[in-house]
């Protein structure tokens, strides 16, 4: 199996209204995972009151979610896949211009790659 990759994003001054907005975070997942040729395969979003959304995405062996604090203008966004997709990075830019951050840090994990002799008790 192939490792995946794993981008952490941490967007500030982003538009409270966006935050606030199940539908618009939903739409803009699925658009992310469209981007890198994933199928949407489920999802789950909440509306919390009096603000803020947390919501997932699920294609294939990748999976996209959201965190949003309206009143504050920021929210964290992870995205996971398990395959090389090159327009990770690119994905991540759509989401903070799409929120209109003003300020984001990304930060990339590498899950390492698993495969014969990784079976617990060899």
């Amino acid at each position: 199996m192939r490792r995946g990759r794993y981008y952490l994003l941490d967007l500030r001054g982003c538009s409270p209204s966006l935050l606030d907005d199940p539908e618009f975070l939903r739409e803009m997942l699925i658009e992310g995972m469209r981007m890198a040729n994933l199928s949407p395969l489920g999802e789950a979003f909440h509306h919390f009151t009096p603000q803020g959304v947390s919501g997932f995405v699920m294609a294939a062996g990748s999976h996209f979610s959201i965190h949003t604090w309206p009143e504050y203008g920021y929210a964290s966004i992870d995205i996971y896949s398990s395959e090389e997709t090159p327009v990770l990075e690119e994905i991540a830019n759509f989401f903070s211009k799409k929120l209109q951050s003003r300020d984001f840090s990304l930060t990339e994990l590498i899950r390492r790659e698993v495969g014969h002799g990784d079976e617990e008790g060899e």
